[in-house]
């Protein structure tokens, strides 16, 4: 979306004048909700500036955090999840340390538990796995473990394909990079 088209959605939100025109203008992004809650503006704005990523922050807080909230019935100061538990998934998100499967996870497991992303990404220490050398160990093991599926798609059977797939995706427990796949 273009500059103009983010204002131009903004406005049609009913977002208000001021606090919501500096996130589009600074963030590329509406950052208040249709009430135009400067309060949230203001700790998105302090947000975002720690950020690597303060478009990524927005998209976390708005697509995320705002679902997730809207699912529960509470508004933005109930969250579970702080404006620090925010920016840090973000930047665990643009940095590739996190895949968006496992920040989805982990901000279900915050509102399910009603704690902040840091606590739950420390006690679970997810992992994203891009190494390729780990992956093709993975599909290995999977094919070691699974011989009988392994004859059923080199015979061109599609069952197998499904077991095998499903035994890769338990084995990464939603931690695989798919960028390399083709």
């Amino acid at each position: 979306m273009a500059g103009g088209d983010i204002e131009d959605a903004a406005g049609a939100a009913g977002g208000s004048a001021g606090a919501d025109d500096r996130g589009v203008r600074d963030f590329g992004a509406g950052c208040c909700d249709a009430d135009g809650d400067a309060g949230v503006a203001d700790r998105f704005e302090a947000a975002a500036k720690k950020a690597k990523s303060p478009r990524r922050v927005a998209a976390v807080l708005l697509s995320e955090i705002t679902m997730r909230l809207r699912l529960a019935g509470l508004e933005q100061e109930q969250s579970p999840v702080s404006m620090a538990g925010i920016v840090m998934a973000a930047d665990l998100a643009e940095s590739g340390e996190i895949s968006s499967k496992i920040l989805k996870q982990l901000l279900d497991a915050c509102f399910a538990e009603g704690k902040d992303f840091a606590e739950i990404y420390e006690r679970d220490k997810p992992q994203q796995i891009s190494d390729t050398g780990a992956i093709e160990k993975m599909i290995d093991e999977v094919i070691a473990a699974n011989p009988k599926q392994v004859e059923q798609v080199s015979r061109g059977e599609e069952d197998g394909g499904g077991v095998l797939c499903g035994a890769g995706d338990e084995g990464q427990q939603g931690a695989g990079e798919s960028g390399g796949a083709e």
